[in-house]
């Protein structure tokens, strides 16, 4: 809710529910480098991403960014996060493997700013939502969740 604040104080509109799905495009889901972005006006967030196998249950944790045209967001944050491309990284973990600690993971990024490296963000992933929270938001909208991959937020 800081995040929506935030964003409320420089013109871009709240999301109609918090949390709130953005659909984007398959082809935007990258795990090269380098991101190519038109513009002078994107960023992202480091942000937990989970992607979900064929089976019930198959869930993988790895990190990403919902790369966003923040231009483009003061009018339309649904077109702002499809005209980026999202990278995400290419290790993932069994989200068996890391559930019991969940409240423990962190996520942190930094900017190159002025010729070096300063901290942009830094929490724990907790600070978004549980992963059953997340879960639930997703079964009650009737999300097929099988071969699918989500970017649940960012923190600050």
């Amino acid at each position: 809710m800081e995040h929506i604040r935030e964003l409320s104080e420089i013109g871009i509109p709240e999301p109609e529910e918090v949390p709130m799905l953005y659909p984007v495009r398959i082809s935007s889901l990258i795990q090269e480098q380098p991101l190519e972005v038109i513009g002078t006006k994107t960023s992202g967030e480091a942000e937990i991403v989970l992607i979900f196998g064929d089976n019930e249950g198959e869930v993988y944790v790895t990190v990403g960014s919902d790369h966003t045209d923040r231009a483009l967001e003061e009018t339309d944050i649904n077109k702002s996060k499809q005209v980026c491309d999202k990278p995400f990284a290419a290790k993932a973990w069994k989200l068996e493997s890391v559930i019991d600690h969940w409240d423990l993971l962190e996520l942190s990024s930094e900017i190159y700013l002025d010729g070096q490296w300063v901290k942009y963000q830094s929490d724990k992933i907790s600070a978004i939502l549980p992963f059953e929270s997340i879960k639930e938001y997703l079964n009650k909208k009737e999300i097929a969740l099988p071969n699918s991959i989500f970017f649940p937020g960012q923190s600050h």
